[in-house]
């Protein structure tokens, strides 16, 4: 069977050529730009000393992904059947750890996970994790308009005991205009809005960046405070749990254990 034949013959079979050692899938495209950065995140953080050190990544770049915000303020499609179907994709594809490189979408998915056929790592959980660790006397939730109307990181904090302090309105829109900005390409003005909003936080407690595009801006800033990075937390607990393991074998983190993956294209 030459190359491009057994390639049919994988997706043929609905699977993807699988090699020894777990799969990660990621879901990003929420936005695009989030999703290389975990990429990178990620990749920096396993340890390696040549390519074929590298665990097998399948990155499902969605954008069509309907706007989370708008769907929380009532104002577009829930996203929740895209956002469902994009990580059964991922688990027919052979990934046997999945994550999803945004926040806001727990809003959705928070209580579908254990539908899914393999396991999804927890953003909210593993930036509270982070945040516990980093700064154990509480953060400054920044995040969407979306995530805060939503609530799922308060709920998941007071579920710890952990404390979690919301900018006044008018500082949270301004958190929101520079996702907007960010997301949009537009790194220097949301940069420049960012310190800003920075400017005005006591330094008692550093900020959380509960969303995945808080993270392109901050290595921009002026601002050398402390800080726990949503994106940067949720890339070390993939390289954990995948270091912890062989294929079907994923363990540990907010979803423990994992289903036998009996996913095929009908």
């Amino acid at each position: 069977m030459n190359g491009f034949g057994a390639a049919q013959h994988y997706l043929d079979n609905g699977r993807t050529a699988k090699r020894d050692g777990p799969t990660l899938g990621v879901l990003g495209g929420l936005g695009p730009a989030a999703g290389v950065e975990f990429m990178r995140l990620f990749t920096d953080g396993w340890p390696a000393t040549r390519d074929q050190d590298h665990p097998r990544v399948i990155l499902l770049s969605e954008p069509a992904i309907p706007d989370r915000t708008a769907a929380l303020r009532g104002t577009g499609p829930d996203p929740t059947p895209y956002l469902s179907e994009s990580l059964a994709q991922l688990a027919v594809w052979g990934a046997d750890l999945l994550a999803v490189v945004c926040n806001t979408a727990f809003a959705f998915i928070d209580e579908s996970v254990a539908a899914i056929p393999v396991p999804v790592v927890h953003t909210v959980a593993a930036a509270l994790d982070a945040a516990q660790v980093r700064a154990p006397t509480g953060a400054w939730l920044l995040a969407t308009d979306g995530c805060l109307i939503s609530g799922g990181y308060q709920r998941h904090a007071d579920k710890r005991g952990y404390p979690l302090r919301e900018p006044d309105p008018g500082t949270a829109r301004r958190v929101h205009e520079c996702i907007e900005m960010a997301k949009a390409g537009c790194l220097g003005d949301a940069t420049r809005l960012f310190d800003e909003v920075l400017d005005g936080l006591p330094d008692a407690w550093p900020p959380l960046l509960a969303c995945t595009e808080l993270s392109l801006i901050r290595p921009l800033s002026r601002h050398r405070r402390p800080a726990v990075d949503s994106t940067q937390a949720l890339a070390a607990e993939c390289v954990r749990r995948l270091q912890l393991c062989g294929p079907g074998e994923v363990i540990g983190g907010p979803v423990k254990g994992m289903r036998p993956r009996r996913a095929t294209v009908k």
